[in-house]
């Protein structure tokens, strides 16, 4: 660990009342303006946004991210959530961290895919984000994209009795970004820590959350901003899906960035990058570096 000084990554861990400590990195930028808590999707892990991270500490935002249990350094067996709640859990821990290492800053909650929809059903559980602003990346609002029904009926089922059958998404890398637009060392590096498998269990959580939220009115966005961005070749969840939850969120503060050409993860994009942390730095503060 480091004093954060420069903003450089800190390993650590947030406490869940679910899962226990979770693994987690951050970056707290001398003079933080303000503080992104971010919650990754699955199969996925927190390391693999720390070009991101790093962007927003050199316009002075402080982010912590944590491992979900079965992804990146976390315990337990790959793509097994025992409780989804830990999702709203490792959000609010964050969240906390950050209120205690930038005190009185301005705070924001980014999530990407699962991590979108998890960060949805804390709120349709019941969960606030008190005052923070959000950022949701492709999020992940129909997980039965693609199955065929009876599939959905026998997940709902099996998962009580067989809740860590392993179970592939189907997800290959090329369907998150394109690899023949980056080099063969920033290609290992967007791969390093990822899987493809999902539990029974996780898979029937994810159905039940994706009809919390189908059906929450999200009142508790009302006088947040929220910025939705999408790409528009995404095939793991496609924009309409996207689309029409941006349409009925009653947020007054909401804009919509579909990316022409982009599949699952836009925010890899450099120029995407660039617009995201410009978004934040107007809500929070901070300055987005000159490049």
């Amino acid at each position: 660990m480091n004093d954060g000084t420069r903003g450089e990554e800190e390993s650590l861990e947030v406490e869940t009342a679910t899962a226990g400590r979770l693994p987690a990195v951050a970056r707290f930028p001398a003079g933080a303006s303000g503080g992104v808590a971010l919650l990754h999707g699955l199969g996925d892990h927190a390391r693999r946004y720390g070009r991101l991270m790093g962007r927003w500490a050199e316009a002075g935002l402080a982010s912590v991210a944590a491992d979900l249990p079965g992804h990146g350094r976390a315990r337990g067996q790959r793509g097994h959530l025992p409780d989804l709640r830990v999702g709203g859990e490792a959000v609010e821990a964050s969240l906390t961290l950050l209120r205690e290492r930038v005190p009185g800053a301005p705070l924001a909650v980014a999530a990407h895919s699962m991590g979108g929809l998890l960060v949805l059903d804390h709120l349709a559980r019941g969960g606030r984000l008190r005052g923070c602003c959000l950022w949701l990346s492709s999020p992940l609002l129909e997980p039965a994209h693609g199955r065929a029904a009876w599939m959905q009926r026998l997940a709902k089922c099996l998962a009580p009795v067989l809740p860590r059958l392993p179970l592939t998404t189907g997800v290959r890398l090329g369907d998150c970004y394109d690899p023949a637009a980056t080099g063969k060392g920033r290609a290992q590096e967007r791969a390093s820590g990822t899987h493809n498998v999902m539990s029974l269990g996780t898979a029937a959580g994810l159905l039940a959350a994706a009809h919390r939220v189908a059906a929450c009115k999200f009142d508790a966005l009302r006088e947040l901003p929220v910025l939705l961005t999408q790409g528009e070749a995404d095939r793991i969840c496609p924009p309409h899906y996207a689309r029409a939850l941006f349409e009925r969120l009653p947020a007054v503060d909401k804009t919509w960035l579909a990316v022409p050409g982009a599949r699952h993860e836009p925010w890899q994009d450099g120029t995407v990058a660039e617009t995201l942390t410009r978004w934040l730095c107007e809500r929070l503060g901070g300055a987005p570096a000159q490049r």
